[in-house]
């Protein structure tokens, strides 16, 4: 993982480099949109971050840890995240938002996936709770 984070680093800088030089490879792209220095920053960030992820859960966190907890139930957030971001059920009210509204849903949309893996992970106890106080809603026969 050292390495890794290391070579995220040479290639961040390497990048950089090759971006700034007069001449490219590929004279057609724009680096904001197909550059292949775009691709290899965002390569190079992966990388750090995942030493980073592996450096939080190993050595700085014990206990509960959210990187952790996020990998655990990355199936269920990404389903759920998909869904909010680019299905069909919240369109009409999701492209009508301005700058300050998408930046207050983003937060809140990061701030709810660690809510819904860790509901994710207690499940059955929740469903319990939820069964015996539906079961105690219910008039009792005499």
């Amino acid at each position: 993982m050292q390495w890794g984070g290391w070579l995220g680093l040479a290639l961040v800088v390497a990048a950089q480099y090759f971006s700034n030089i007069p001449y490219s490879l590929c004279p057609k792209s724009e680096f904001w949109l197909n550059s292949p220095s775009l691709i290899l920053i965002k390569t190079a960030i992966i990388l750090m971050l995942t030493a980073f992820a592996f450096l939080w859960n190993g050595f700085l966190v014990t206990g509960w840890a959210w990187v952790r907890q996020l990998g655990a139930a990355s199936l269920v957030i990404y389903w759920v995240h998909t869904e909010l971001v680019y299905g069909r059920r919240l369109g009409v009210w999701k492209e009508g938002l301005n700058v300050a509204q998408t930046v207050w849903m983003a937060a809140g949309m990061i701030g709810w996936m660690p809510a819904l893996s860790v509901a994710r992970g207690h499940w059955p106890e929740i469903r319990e709770f939820l069964s015996k106080r539906a079961s105690a809603m219910l008039p009792q026969p005499d």
